[in-house]
């Protein structure tokens, strides 16, 4: 399972985080086919806006450059997420709940559109 955070670009340029969350989306996409002949099941998980230190920071950083957007209005929920949210998600992915599950990645957003 492969997790990474959701990546939101808005024009802003594209940067090297971006670029690699999205190649573990491919790979997450284009492993699925031969692992699956192995009973392997592969998933990601693309959490959007989460109460994180990670996010805390971007969103700092981004209010620093005159870039900041409010994320809850946007947001259809009106919040972040929390980290439990998330590892609900993955918890469930891992189980015997999610066997027929594979190649699939999951947006954790509240509800914001994705880009991927």
């Amino acid at each position: 399972m492969t997790l990474f955070q959701y990546c939101n670009v808005d024009g802003h340029g594209i940067d090297i985080y971006c670029i690699t969350k999205t190649a573990l989306l491919g790979m997450t996409k284009g492993l699925t086919p031969q692992l699956a002949q192995s009973n392997i099941r592969i998933n990601s998980v693309a959490p959007g806006p989460i109460e994180t230190e990670f996010f805390n920071g971007m969103t700092n950083r981004m209010a620093q450059k005159n870039l900041h957007r409010d994320h809850k209005a946007k947001v259809p929920l009106r919040r972040r997420g929390t980290p439990d949210e998330v590892a609900s998600v993955i918890t469930f992915l891992a189980s015997d709940d999610a066997a027929y599950i594979t190649g699939e990645n999951i947006i954790i957003a509240g509800g914001l559109s994705s880009r991927l």
